[in-house]
Formats: structure tokens, sequence, C-alpha cells
């Protein structure tokens, strides 16, 4: 073997080397958040599929497969329908309801092939292993109710397959929003963070006050917390009041 050979040779197995550290590099994954979330270890952000499932005990999908067995399913809580108690999936075969899968200890995953998140239920059914998966398919497209396709199964038992198409499986998309309790205590501690900054200006460079006085309606605030004090002492009169009763 020449020199030149010599180099292509050297040039090939690098390209490999190189090509195969790539490939690694460039696989992705989803680290679970709960059972409603994962964040994408590759920065493009969290995967959140909580606004996809119904929270009032139902199954926000349901639908035969090919071979006209039902399957339903819920995202994020869990649904009660007969047989099937606190599932995250269900299975009717013939009539009978099977649970196929919990929300408790749910998989997240990206499949290596399609790329495609991939969720896993499981759970012990009359000792046998249930096993659901579910394909989180990115599609930006779909923003109100998603595409919901039962394929079920292939060799007749687990596991069982599904799929759910809509926007908010692509990472990024569907972030968590604020509760309406959240809200509320956000704005109550901001009134008042700009009620006792403006109330303790107004009293320093306008009345020129000092010491407890910058306080703004501080005979308010006594009368205030001396009410409290009031109320929680007569808690405790007749707390005890009750209790020599009894004796």
């Amino acid at each position: 073997m020449d020199k030149k050979e010599n180099v292509l040779c050297m040039m090939l197995a690098w390209s490999l080397v190189l090509s195969f550290t790539f490939n690694i590099a460039a696989a992705r994954d989803c680290v679970k958040v709960n059972d409603c979330s994962c964040q994408m270890d590759d920065g493009s952000g969290l995967v959140d599929i909580a606004t996809l499932g119904r929270t009032d005990g139902k199954p926000a999908f349901s639908g035969l497969d090919p071979n006209s067995v039902k399957y339903s399913y819920n995202p994020c809580y869990p649904f009660t329908d007969g047989a099937c108690e606190n599932v995250a999936a269900c299975q009717n075969l013939q009539n009978q309801n099977i649970p196929i899968g919990k929300q408790d200890g749910s998989l997240w995953n990206v499949d290596p092939a399609s790329n495609e998140l991939i969720v896993t239920y499981t759970q012990n059914t009359t000792g046998q292993e249930q096993v659901t998966i579910v394909t989180l398919v990115c599609n930006k497209t779909i923003t109100d109710t998603a595409d919901y396709i039962a394929i079920g199964t292939v060799t007749g038992n687990a596991p069982y397959f599904l799929s759910i198409s809509h926007k908010c499986a692509c990472p990024g998309l569907c972030t968590p929003g604020l509760s309406a309790g959240t809200v509320i205590i956000i704005v109550f501690f901001c009134v008042l963070a700009v009620y006792l900054i403006g109330g303790v200006l107004y009293t320093k460079f306008v009345k020129k006050s000092t010491g407890m006085e910058l306080i703004p309606n501080l005979d308010l605030w006594k009368t205030f917390f001396q009410l409290i004090k009031d109320g929680f002492m007569f808690l405790v009169g007749k707390c005890k009041r009750s209790q020599y009763d009894k004796i």
C-alpha cells in the first residue's frame, strides 16, 4: 500500500469516527418533569400535554383500531370508566373494560427511529403486565382538538399503540399557564408593595415622618392587628371554657 492509499484510508477512518460521534451527539432525549411534560435535552424546549387531557375524570380520546377494538386515552390526568379506575389508557374488548396503563410512572423517551416523542404507560392487570405506548406527533397546524389514532396491537397482546398529533407535542409551543389563584396572589403582593413603598415615600418626604410613623395609615394597621389579637384571644377563651365544662 503506497503513501497515497494510506492517506485515503486514514481520511476514511476519520470520517467514520466523526460520523459516529456526530450521530451520538445528535441523539435527543426528553427528561421527564412530571406526568404531563418533559424537557428536551437539546434545549429546544418543554413538551407539555396538560391542556390535551380532561380534568373531569373522563377520557379525552376514544377510538377503534383496525380490529374494531376500542381504546380510550387521557393525557396527564387519570380517568375512570367501569373496571378502568384511575387510568391513563383503557381497552374495551368484547364489551369488557381492561386497564392498560396508569399515569403514575409514565416513561418519556424519543424514538431514535422516527425521532418522535413517545410516552409509555404500564399497569399490572390480574398478574399480567400491560403496556401502552403513545406517540406524540408534533404538528404545529393542529391547534384545537388533537388528531387521535388507535393503532392497537400487532401480536394481540401488549404493547398497545396509540398516537396523537398536536402542536403541544412540539417543544416550547404549549407552556403551562398560571392558575387563577397564582395570579390573584401575584396581584395582591404587587399592590401591597406599591402601597407600602408609595406610602413610605409620601410620609417621609411630604409629612416628614420618621421611625414607625413612616408606615402609611399606621393607626389603621394598629387597630387591624389589635382586632386580630382580640379575635384570637376570644377563640382561645372559648376553647378553654369548653374543656372546663366537660370536666
